[in-house]
């Protein structure tokens, strides 16, 4: 993968001894997104599913929309790297 020259000097004024911590945060986060992805498709797709044959009730849809939306982003505020290194 090549970086574009504009990006490029973003990474200039990065400490290159730190290298393994920037890709670990960066696949710590592909990983995270993909697992987000994958959950939303999931569940939503599942409460359209049971909404459209009328065996979920919108406001009960509703809820369970709303509440793993709120819990999905309370997990995407947590550490990504899980040995508690700091940068």
């Amino acid at each position: 993968m090549t970086i574009p020259e504009a990006e490029q000097e973003k990474f200039k004024a990065l400490d290159p001894s730190c290298t393994w911590l920037y890709l670990a945060i960066a696949a710590g986060l592909m990983k995270r997104i993909d697992r987000n992805y994958r959950f939303v498709i999931g569940f939503n797709g599942a409460l359209i599913l049971f909404g459209a044959l009328g065996t979920l009730p919108p406001a009960t849809s509703a809820l369970l929309h709303n509440t793993s939306t709120i819990l999905l982003g309370t997990d995407c505020m947590t550490n990504l790297l899980k040995d508690g290194k700091k940068p």
